[in-house]
């Protein structure tokens, strides 16, 4: 069965319906009936598909610029309610390509700007052949607000509730502000994690990449005692990449407002080489240490020992750490706070307290270290990589994934000279050529397998 991809993830929504809507079936849909499941303000039903008159397209586009106005939700089409909006019935409607181009039209002329939707069909064998249910699916929008035409100005529509009013001027200018200063409240989160996250590594040892993901939309998961023990039970123990490189996280805490995780066993407050932090609105950081190749992981120098004369950080641990640190941060976005949508990404290098120049270096050279070609000792901080990625792209790991890594690895290797970093490609693929540890690649490769990435120049087999 091919996946429908869904824009919209909401974890109230699946609660309610029994799965993602991207795997909702006519069993869920029924089961909403025996269920006593009711319209809410992000979940309407309709017993009929809208009409064609005049009348019925503005009633569609007001459904769905409420719906991105607001929270986000679904329209389910072929559910009757009852008179206290309850499922009742579910008589079903046509699903055809047909049906929903037209549907997809009126919403493209009638919604102003126009947002994300998807609009997805269920069959369902026990109704007339061509009948099922159509879903339409609005994420909350970070272009809000939709305007729809009403006599003839443009009106604002968001829900209320179960049912839709419209925005007063007022009302109308602060959304239009609040689309205004989205971006800079994205780079005044991003700062405001990184600072709180920086101040829980151990500096003393080595240089960090530090990864930092905002969404466009805010999430919302409570830090409680349950959400803890969930938590606890995804890292705890959990390799810190996505393959194993001999490093797991042992500590599980709370911040404010934040789950943490580090790869620290004794008492010290601050993470040795590895940090999660997941903050309850989606945002998140993964920060990994880039211990000198030349020396052993574990060492480390203080005042009374001779710094080298540069630092030299692997180029693959690296790639590694940026590609587990977007898979980790864009799967908690979406799955377990946002709702989907885009992210704002940040890759940078962060210094050590013992400081000194810092350059980029492989094992391959026959396990002898050295550092790459054209590589220039450069001293921290580097301007950082930016990106804005998909959350899906993130979360559901493929060559998006990947694509999304090597750029943000190229660009911080060009600050030390280097054109790209070789492990990855823009096009999505993993280069083995390019990993000196076996036993890591080869986890890597099967890792890549199971999600459709290409190894080399030769696509994986389906």
């Amino acid at each position: 069965m091919v996946r429908r991809v869904v824009n919209l993830r909401s974890r109230r929504l699946e609660t309610v319906l029994g799965a993602p809507l991207d795997e909702l079936t006519a069993l869920h849909i029924k089961a909403m009936v025996s269920n006593g499941v009711t319209e809410a303000f992000d979940l309407d039903l309709k017993k009929e598909t809208y009409g064609g008159s005049d009348q019925d397209k503005r009633e569609l586009a007001k459904d769905v610029a409420a719906l991105a106005n607001t929270a986000g939700g679904v329209i389910i089409i072929g559910v009757d309610e009852d008179d206290q909006g309850r499922a009742s019935a579910t008589p079903g409607t046509t699903i055809s390509d047909r049906e929903k181009t037209r549907l997809q039209q009126i919403i493209a002329a009638g919604v102003v700007p126009m947002p994300v939707f998807d609009i997805i069909s269920v069959d369902d064998e026990n109704l007339a052949e061509g009948l099922g249910y159509l879903l339409i699916a609005v994420p909350r929008s970070p272009t809000a607000p939709h305007a729809v035409t009403k006599n003839p100005d443009l009106r604002y529509p968001k829900r209320n509730g179960t049912v839709t009013r419209y925005l007063s001027e007022p009302e109308v200018a602060t959304a239009y502000r609040e689309r205004q200063l989205g971006a800079g409240l994205q780079d005044d989160r991003l700062v405001e994690i990184e600072r709180d996250a920086i101040a829980l590594l151990d500096l003393g040892r080595h240089p960090w990449v530090l990864i930092s993901l905002v969404p466009d939309l805010p999430g919302e998961i409570v830090v409680s005692a349950p959400n803890l023990a969930a938590f606890r039970t995804s890292v705890l123990e959990q390799p810190v990449a996505v393959v194993d490189i001999g490093m797991h996280f042992f500590r599980v805490s709370v911040g404010q407002r934040c789950f943490l995780a580090d790869n620290t066993s004794t008492y010290s407050p601050q993470a040795h080489s590895a940090l999660l932090a997941l903050h309850a609105d989606g945002s998140g950081i993964y920060a990994l240490g880039l211990h000198d190749i030349t020396r052993h992981p574990s060492a480390s120098f203080g005042a009374e020992d001779e710094a080298p004369a540069a630092h030299l950080i692997s180029d693959e641990w690296l790639a590694l750490a940026v590609l587990s640190g977007l898979h980790r941060l864009g799967t908690n976005a979406r799955d377990r706070a946002a709702t989907g949508g885009t992210a704002l990404l940040k890759a940078q290098l962060v210094a050590g307290t013992t400081g000194g120049p810092v350059k980029i270096g492989s094992y391959r050279n026959h396990g002898f270290t050295d550092a790459l070609p054209n590589s220039r000792a450069v001293n921290l901080p580097i301007r950082p990589a930016r990106l804005s990625v998909a959350l899906d792209d993130l979360a559901d790991a493929g060559p998006a994934l990947v694509s999304a890594a090597a750029i943000l690895s190229h660009e911080i290797g060009q600050a030390f000279g280097v054109t790209e970093l070789s492990q990855l490609t823009r096009d999505g693929r993993v280069q083995p050529q390019y990993w000196s540890h076996d036993a890591h690649f080869q986890q890597l490769r099967s890792w890549a397998e199971v999600h459709g990435i290409m190894v080399g120049s030769t696509a994986v087999p389906d």
